[in-house]
């Protein structure tokens, strides 16, 4: 019986990229950081649990910011959004419990929230349930701390406790709640295909090396660059030429503005042309 399972409610499943591939991904073949598969994996395949989404008005996912007016209208379409994708990503739309208004999370359910994805926070002062935010990904901005208290959350969640290890976050997160330390879980995608002893005697780097530009981030560590370690060994080829191979790569942000293509359908353009214009309006502002 539903009755007797616990219930964990993921803000807007289907757009949230920690946990599925998303329609960005499908449609502009954006690359996939789906970092938390394991997590909704394991919650799906034990019967104790009732996984849901709470959908809310910023559920369709393809264009959440402008006319409130144009976004009441996409967001008709955020119920079929949300089964296509969970289809998509192989998963049953009869086994996520979908909960249209904030006021059905109970008190006893658990809701999961991730940071880096700011529409998560839209409502959450109000509910009474259990709240544990992700942060695994943060940037130090004053305004990401004011979203955390205003949303009330009960603890973090994170594969460090960051306010131990990070000096931006105990610079500009003055937030005292709990942390739960889970492991890191590499994806899918690295597998051992050869045995250890056939190995080559070498460090393999992977990695994206992203830029911080804001005031925060530098008036903490003075350089821009968010993975120092892996942008030294990019940098030094000839130094670790016998010890590493490297593959790690920059991202430069304003970089994931995808270029029109000529197998791009109108819907795929329109979205793009979008997408260069909000670059184009952050840039000046």
């Amino acid at each position: 019986m539903k009755e007797n399972k616990k219930r964990i409610v993921f803000i807007n499943l289907h757009s949230s990229w920690m946990l599925v591939k998303v329609s960005n991904v499908y449609l502009f073949k954006n690359s996939a950081a789906v970092k938390h598969k394991y997590l909704l994996d394991y919650l799906l395949n034990h019967p104790e649990y009732e996984v849901c989404s709470y959908i809310n008005d910023r559920g369709f996912s393809i264009l959440t910011k402008g006319n409130e007016t144009f976004l009441k209208f996409l967001n008709l379409f955020k119920y079929l959004e949300h089964k296509i994708i969970l289809k998509k990503n192989g998963i049953d739309p009869k086994k996520i419990t979908v909960i249209k208004r904030l006021e059905d999370i109970r008190p006893d359910d658990i809701v999961i929230l991730y940071n880096i994805m700011t529409d998560n926070y839209r409502g959450m002062s109000g509910v009474k349930a259990f709240k544990a935010l992700s942060m695994l990904h943060f940037h130090g901005r004053s305004t990401e701390e004011a979203l955390i208290k205003e949303a009330n959350i009960n603890c973090f969640f994170n594969e460090v406790n960051l306010q131990e290890s990070s000096e931006l976050f105990r610079k500009y997160y003055r937030i005292d709640k709990p942390w739960i330390v889970h492991p890191f879980v590499y994806q899918e995608r690295f597998k051992p295909i050869k045995p250890f002893a056939e190995r080559k005697n070498k460090v393999f780097s992977t990695g994206t090396i992203t830029y911080k530009e804001h005031e925060e981030f530098l008036s903490v560590y003075k350089d821009p660059c968010d993975q120092p370690a892996r942008k030294f060994v990019k940098d030094n080829p000839e130094f670790f030429k016998d010890t590493v191979d490297c593959y790690s790569s920059d991202y430069l942000e304003g970089s994931d503005v995808k270029p029109y293509l000529p197998t791009d359908s109108k819907i795929v353009r329109f979205s793009k042309k979008i997408g260069i214009r909000r670059k184009e309006k952050q840039s000046s502002t």
